[in-house]
């Protein structure tokens, strides 16, 4: 499946100083008070699923792997493959930047496009909505290794038992 565009949503701004995007109807509107430097007052990132959530009655989320600033990448089981996968998720309620869903959008295009040993497959680009959020979420092959901070955890003991 393609990332669907997301210009399809509508920004106006309001004489209030507020831009508000409004994607797909009342109950996804959002609006975003902007300070003078036009930096949008950040959320506090949540965690969004936990472990034995089902997301879209396809995929059981297993644990997290990993945060960053705006997104939470979980490791799940598809249900309908059984394969182990990884789930990037990003929030747009707890996004600080409308480029950043545009770069996440653009990161989905690019995976589904690529195809390499070495590259995870790309499985799916899905949005869910909510009462009060839009969910976004790229799907991939689960690559099985060390994360950065396990690595660099052994180096450092290997270097202190010297």
């Amino acid at each position: 499946m393609q990332p669907p565009n997301l210009k399809r949503g509508i920004e106006r701004k309001t004489a209030s100083d507020r831009r508000v995007f409004s994607l797909g109807g009342a109950k996804c509107r959002r609006a975003f008070r902007y300070h003078r430097n036009n930096a949008i007052i950040a959320n506090v990132m949540e965690t969004l699923h936990h472990p034995e959530d089902r997301i879209k009655n396809r995929y059981r989320i297993t644990h997290t792997l990993g945060r960053g600033g705006i997104c939470i990448t979980y490791a799940a089981e598809d249900l309908e493959t059984g394969k182990a996968v990884a789930i990037k998720t990003l929030s747009l309620r707890a996004t600080q930047e409308w480029k950043a869903i545009e770069l996440f959008e653009r990161e989905a295009k690019v995976l589904s496009q690529l195809e390499h040993s070495a590259i995870p497959d790309y499985l799916d680009y899905f949005q869910i909505d909510t009462s009060d959020d839009r969910r976004f979420y790229i799907v991939q092959e689960l690559a099985e290794g060390q994360s950065l901070e396990e690595a660099i955890g052994q180096i450092w003991k290997l270097t202190i038992s010297r």
